[in-house]
């Protein structure tokens, strides 16, 4: 596709042009770019009117899709985050500045004339995967900066929260769509795994819906064989990918072993790192209880899943007050009841059964 200056206001930049002007801070558009899987095809463009860099979005055509005539079906998925971007308008999602047809002489017939363009603003961040491959929430001492991933955690789940209350749920959501600006502020760019819900449910027809990231997306997306695909709130999913990506931040794994997937989802806890996690930080109480909440967020059985965003919240936030000075020792008596006598008067999560080894 010729498109080097599109639109008369907008100019494609070469390879040298962007690393000129982003000075190197350009990698989630770089990664995104050399992904085969995708649907949009991602340039970064110059805005000749106000001078400032954006990104021009075009359809990524299969050559199977070129063979079978699907270039308008191809194209209804670049509509749709259109679509995405009005209805949610959040700051948290790219803002829209342009949508308009340009030529595509790789194409033929009446499809060469109505190549659709979608501009967004541009956002000058690194993406999550980089940060946790950089080991950033490590200190040089090799502790983990438990606060400071409880509130990049607190942000994505306010994310959440906002696709809820316009309508919208996520079928994934992973490292690589949470673009990491100044003070850990994310931004989030997996726009196809965006889906409309219908009374808190995803919706079937959706054209996002069988966007499924692989680990990331809860287990029940992934089971075929099963009517309960069909009738999947967003909440479900939310919390799952949730949940996934605390574990990843926190292990500063950006990969999964193939032994901690089961249908497709991550398990947790597993062999690999259940236990680092327990022991983050030389055995420290919030290990403990980062420990019950990834159990709680991660589990395939939807019954037994924390998916409520309030209480999920609150849990975040009773790691984050929480003192690893505090110890609560367990004290079994008569009739097998347990009480709990605590040493001082902070917060203490309702599952106290499920504390493996607080002594």
């Amino acid at each position: 596709m010729t498109m080097e200056n599109i639109n008369e206001r907008w100019k494609i930049l070469s390879l040298e042009e962007i690393e000129e002007r982003c000075k190197g801070n350009f990698n989630w558009v770089k990664e995104v770019e050399e992904r085969t899987d995708t649907l949009t095809k991602i340039n970064m463009a110059y805005d000749q009117s106000v001078k400032r860099l954006v990104i021009a979005k075009s359809t990524c055509y299969r050559e199977k899709d070129l063979k079978e005539g699907r270039i308008e079906e191809r194209r209804e998925y670049l509509m749709q985050q259109l679509n995405i971007l009005n209805d949610i308008s959040s700051m948290l999602l790219p803002e829209p500045l342009d949508w308009f047809k340009t030529i595509n002489d790789e194409l033929e017939d009446e499809y060469s004339f109505s190549e659709p363009i979608l501009i967004l603003d541009y956002i000058p961040g690194i993406d999550l995967r980089s940060k946790i491959r950089e080991k950033v929430f490590t200190d040089e001492f090799g502790k983990v900066q438990v606060n400071r991933i409880i509130k990049l955690c607190r942000k994505i789940l306010a994310f959440l929260k906002v696709l809820e209350e316009k309508g919208y749920g996520v079928v994934g959501l992973s490292d690589e769509h949470i673009v990491i600006l100044n003070d850990d502020v994310p931004r989030f760019v997996g726009l196809s795994h965006i889906c409309k819900m219908r009374e808190g449910y995803l919706d079937i027809g959706h054209l996002n819906f069988e966007r499924t990231i692989y680990g990331y997306s809860a287990p029940e997306l992934n089971d075929y064989n099963s009517n309960a695909r069909f009738n999947i709130r967003g909440r479900q999913v939310g919390a799952f990918s949730l949940g996934v990506l605390m574990h990843q931040i926190i292990c500063s794994r950006y990969k999964f072993a193939s032994s901690d997937i089961k249908g497709g989802a991550f398990v947790y806890p597993n062999a690999t790192t259940g236990d680092f996690i327990i022991d983050v930080n030389n055995k420290s109480y919030k290990g403990k209880l980062l420990h019950m909440l990834i159990t709680d967020l991660c589990r395939h059985e939807v019954s037994e899943r924390l998916i409520d965003y309030d209480e999920i919240e609150r849990r975040l936030m009773e790691i984050e007050e929480a003192d690893d000075g505090d110890i609560y020792r367990v004290k079994p008596i008569r009739n097998s009841t347990i009480h709990i006598h605590r040493q001082n008067k902070k917060g203490f999560l309702d599952k106290l059964k499920e504390i493996l080894g607080l002594n």
